[in-house]
């Protein structure tokens, strides 16, 4: 079975961050999660400290980890959930942004 991530780059309505962050706790990613193939999600919020100092597009990201022998038949069975699933106003929909990624090479610790 071939696995990949897919980031899910996000940001809050203006004045909703708390609403959002519930939402995507409680509805959205147990959502997702019931998708076959969509085995676990890690969500990430951007620090205050960054490399470079400019203005960054996303202030939400979400890494899940697919397990799939179809990838295609994966992201449009995600693509169902989310045209069905509970829909918020606690998020912004001008900016967001979904990739996904196969592994190139293999995971390397950084120490021996």
């Amino acid at each position: 079975m071939a696995a990949y991530i897919v980031m899910a780059m996000t940001n809050a309505a203006a004045g909703r961050e708390d609403a959002y962050n519930r939402w995507l706790d409680e509805v959205h990613i147990p959502e997702v999660l019931a998708v076959p193939g969509f085995e676990s999600v890690q969500r990430y919020e951007l620090t205050d400290a960054q490399r470079a100092p400019v203005p960054h597009p996303y202030r939400y990201a979400a890494v899940y980890e697919v397990e799939t022998d179809d990838l295609p038949a994966t992201l449009a069975a995600l693509g169902v959930a989310v045209t069905q699933g509970r829909k918020t106003d606690t998020n912004d929909p001008s900016r967001r942004a979904i990739w996904v990624f196969a592994p190139r090479g293999s995971k390397r610790p950084s120490r021996p």
